[in-house]
């Protein structure tokens, strides 16, 4: 398995949207925003320990 920018630009399609629409009663609340980062980095912990157990 391939890792880095090259190979993620590869594998990930950013789908654009061009129309949002607000739905009342959505779950996503404004400390998710805050979350996010944490989860994201997270993911990248997640990976890069992968990547050094191949190695």
């Amino acid at each position: 398995m391939a890792y880095g920018r090259t190979a993620a630009t590869n594998e990930i399609y950013e789908h654009p949207v061009f129309a949002w629409e607000d739905i009342a009663g959505s779950r996503l609340k404004a400390h998710d925003f805050f979350k996010a980062p944490m989860e994201m980095l997270k993911i990248k912990r997640k990976y890069l320990k992968r990547k050094n157990i191949k190695k």
